[in-house]
C-alpha cells in the first residue's frame, strides 16, 4: 500500500500558483551567469548596466509573488525585497559610472541576500516535509558561500571577480529553478 502524502500548502498558495515568476528567474540568473563566464573581459559598465536589468527584473517578480502571498506566509518580506531590487537597479542605471568600485560589494551583498531567501525557502519546504527540497537548500548554501568570497576579496582582478560572480550567479540559477519545480509539484495540493 503506497503512503498518501497531503500537504498543507494554503500558506505559499501565491508563491505557488506564480512559480512561473521563480523559474523566469531563475533562467534569468542563468542568462548572465553564462553572460559573465563568456565575457569576463567585459567593461564595468555593461556589467553595471546589465546587473541593474537583472536586478530589476528580480525586483518585479518578487512583487508579483509578494503580491499573492498572505502575510503570514511572508508577503511584507517578499514586497519590501522587490521595492529595494528595483531601487537598488534604478540607482544603478543613474549612476552606473560612479558605481563601478561599488559594483563588487553591493553584487556581492545582493547574491548573499538571494541566497539567504534560498535558504528561508528551502527550510520552509523542509519543514513541511517536501521531498527534494535539499537541492534548494544546498544551492542556497553555495550563493552564500560564493557571495562571501566575492566580499572577501572584491578588488583582486576582474578575472578572478568574474569567477566568482559566475559561480554565484550559476548556483542562484539551479536552486530558483528547483524551488519552481518544487512550487509547481505543489500545485496539485491547492484547494
Amino acid at each position: 500500500m503506497e503512503k498518501v502524502i497531503v500537504y498543507d500548502v494554503s500558506r505559499y498558495a501565491g508563491a505557488i500558483r506564480n512559480w512561473w515568476a521563480s523559474l523566469t528567474l531563475g533562467v534569468v540568473f542563468l542568462a548572465f551567469g553564462i553572460l559573465v563566464f563568456t565575457r569576463p573581459g567585459e567593461t564595468w559598465f555593461g556589467l553595471s548596466l546589465g546587473f541593474a536589468c537583472m536586478v530589476i527584473i528580480s525586483g518585479i517578480l518578487e512583487l508579483i509573488t509578494g503580491g499573492a502571498t498572505p502575510v503570514q506566509a511572508g508577503r511584507g518580506r517578499l514586497l519590501a525585497a522587490g521595492v529595494i531590487e528595483i531601487l537598488l537597479g534604478i540607482i544603478i542605471f543613474m549612476m552606473p559610472d560612479v558605481l563601478f568600485v561599488y559594483l563588487p560589494l553591493i553584487l556581492g551583498f545582493w547574491l548573499m541576500f538571494r541566497g539567504y531567501t534560498m535558504l528561508d525557502n528551502s527550510s520552509d519546504m523542509l519543514g513541511y516535509g517536501i521531498k527534494g527540497s535539499g537541492w534548494t537548500l544546498a544551492f542556497g548554501i553555495l550563493v552564500v558561500a560564493t557571495s562571501f568570497f566575492m566580499l572577501a576579496v572584491p578588488f583582486t582582478g576582474l578575472g578572478s571577480y568574474a569567477v566568482w560572480l559566475g559561480l554565484a550567479l550559476l548556483f542562484a540559477a539551479a536552486g530558483t529553478v528547483f524551488y519552481a519545480i518544487h512550487l509547481s509539484r505543489l500545485r496539485k495540493y491547492l484547494v
